[in-house]
């Protein structure tokens, strides 16, 4: 079927990427030029976006509000790739990266926190950052990829407008989702922790107070400035600084601990002018810190390594400063 001037359904290539068909409710006319989508009339109908995941050979279909001004957009405008961009604007993003050796505890807790995240952050979309060219993993991640509709894949070695950042400090790479003009919000995680709802009643509290930047701090050792997992943006505040900071991130090459140098360095300095903090055990190093709004369960702690470490829980007593002024009883805050 030709591309230019049919109505209803069709079906569109872009080019050495992804073929999407798109399942509009009412007609809507379009015309094709190479890998852009031009809507010619466009309409703001509910539709289903069928991807076909060309590096995993397999269909899946994608539900967006907003379809046709949605698909508008160069294919690479994301940061991830194609089908990131195909979510269009606006989107809320969770943000992962696994490497190294394969299986591993990191690459378990990844295979749980994809079923985590759409229960504890609806709505959001999941980003997994990795090395496409790494040995056994393909497999691996087009598994998850073709089944889950709300997880995408970000091959380091081409990150559209970016590049490819594989020698760089692999916890970097997670970081790529700041500067995307297609994200809003944002939180980056690591694979080996749990989601928890104390650390999404913390993102709530954030997303109320209206700030750009959060972090946390939930454990005696939380004592990085910025914890690599532990922490959120958004890019709608100085973009172009957003951009500036991340081309920094991936100067680092292969270090311990690296990650959090890089947000320590090139972040901080001009992040924590419109930033959330929360700190419980830690909030005296922190001052201006808040105390997380909801008290803690059964030891648990937000930043925890139980998919990587069994037992990861904490029950030292909280340091009354610390505590919320309305909930001073609460010694496990």
């Amino acid at each position: 079927m030709a591309l230019q001037g049919h109505r209803f359904g069709f079906v569109v290539v872009f080019v050495m990427v992804t073929t999407i068909t798109l399942l509009i409710h009412n007609p809507v006319t379009i015309t094709s030029y190479s890998n852009r989508i031009i809507l010619l009339r466009p309409r703001p109908h509910d539709c289903q976006q069928v991807v076909h995941l060309g590096l995993c050979g397999c269909n899946r279909t994608q539900q967006l509000a907003t379809c046709p001004p949605q698909v508008t957009k160069h294919t690479d405008q994301s940061t991830c790739g194609s089908t990131a961009t195909l979510r269009g604007p606006g989107q809320k993003v969770v943000s992962y990266v696994v490497f190294g050796k394969f299986p591993s505890a990191y690459y378990n807790g990844l295979e749980k926190l994809v079923y985590e995240v759409p229960k504890f952050y609806p709505g959001w979309s999941m980003r997994v950052h990795l090395n496409w060219a790494q040995d056994n993993l393909r497999d691996w991640a087009c598994a998850l990829a073709c089944n889950n509709s709300h997880l995408d894949i970000c091959n380091v070695q081409n990150l559209p407008g970016i590049g490819n950042v594989k020698e760089s400090f692999a916890m970097t790479w997670r970081f790529s989702v700041m500067g995307d003009p297609l994200v809003n919000r944002y939180i980056v995680r690591d694979s080996d922790t749990p989601l928890i709802q104390r650390e999404v009643d913390a993102v709530n509290e954030w997303i109320r107070l209206g700030t750009c930047f959060h972090v946390m701090r939930d454990h005696v050792g939380h004592s990085s400035l910025i914890m690599g997992g532990m922490w959120g943006g958004c890019n709608s505040w100085q973009p172009s600084k957003n951009k500036e900071t991340r081309a920094n991130f991936y100067l680092s090459t292969h270090q311990y601990d690296g990650d959090q140098q890089v947000l320590t360095t090139y972040l901080l300095p001009w992040a924590k002018e419109n930033m959330t903090s929360h700190a419980s055990y830690p909030c005296k190093q922190f001052p201006g810190s808040l105390p997380f709004p909801t008290r803690r369960v059964s030891g648990t702690f937000v930043g925890s390594r139980n998919y990587r470490m069994r037992n990861d829980t904490i029950f030292r007593q909280c340091p009354w400063e610390c505590r919320p002024k309305l909930h001073k009883d609460w010694e496990m805050c």
